[in-house]
């Protein structure tokens, strides 16, 4: 009984502090967040905020509902204030600023599309919590491309697995914390490029092979995976690039 109250006060706890490193993360679990799912999967993903132009990276981010789901946000620009919140799953408790990455735990537990805003500019991105596993595939591929991003910080990356579907074009996020980052990930990515902070650098290929993937961060010695799992969309035709443009890499640089 005084453990079974003692887990009670835990998971009645909204804000979960945790010094991370470098990186400084602190992880907020929003008061729906169904801590007592502790022990099975937890959903990660990354989203990058950019203040000027107005922008989120991904703008549209996929999720499954009544999965829980850790949800790492960063921002490029220091702002008065960058806070961040999906009604009616959470609100980041303070501002989320350059070099650092908040985590956020929450269960989505309604479906349907949600606001991402930002609470001090007003501009907005899309959380999407799908019914089922299947229309969440079939959502990200909607656009004829899927779109996921990568924090790199000097102790880990964040998520540390991101999982796509074979076939349909990728867009892949990144920006390093407060480094740069040397990052490739063979086959898709043979040669190193350059992840810098204040900046979104975009990968563009078509994982066109089943299988879990390396990505390598050269400059820190870690890595995380890059699961690709069967389309859920039926008689995808593969985009195929070709010569230099079998990996198209380009850097967007925040004004």
């Amino acid at each position: 009984m005084k453990r079974m109250n003692l887990l009670l006060l835990m998971f009645s706890s909204c804000v979960l502090l945790l010094n991370c490193g470098d990186e400084g993360m602190r992880v907020e679990a929003a008061p729906k967040d169904a801590q007592e799912r502790a022990a099975e999967d937890v959903y990660e993903l990354a989203l990058i905020q950019r203040v000027y132009p107005a922008q989120y990276f991904p703008d549209v981010v996929v999720v499954q509902k009544d999965v829980p789901i850790k949800f790492y946000i960063t921002t490029i620009q220091q702002e008065h204030q960058n806070k961040v919140s999906v009604e009616p799953f959470f609100v980041t408790t303070e501002p989320v600023v350059p070099g650092k990455t908040r985590a956020t735990l929450f269960t989505p537990d309604q479906a349907g599309s949600f606001t991402i805003l930002n609470l001090g500019h007003g501009f907005t991105g899309e959380l999407f919590v799908a019914e089922t596993a299947e229309q969440a595939k079939e959502k990200r591929a909607e656009k004829g491309f899927q779109e996921f991003s990568l924090l790199y910080g000097a102790e880990n990356i964040y998520p540390q697995k991101v999982v796509v579907q074979k076939d349909v074009p990728l867009k892949l996020y990144n920006i390093g914390l407060k480094e740069e980052h040397s990052v490739s990930f063979p086959p898709f990515l043979q040669t190193a490029q350059t992840v810098t902070p204040n900046d979104v650098t975009t990968f563009e290929f078509v994982p066109d092979r089943l299988g879990t993937f390396i990505i390598r961060d050269e400059t820190f010695n870690q890595t995380a995976e890059l699961v690709v799992e069967p389309s859920a969309l039926a008689n995808v035709t593969p985009v195929r690039p070709k010569g230099m443009l079998a990996v198209a890499w380009s850097q967007m640089k925040t004004k």
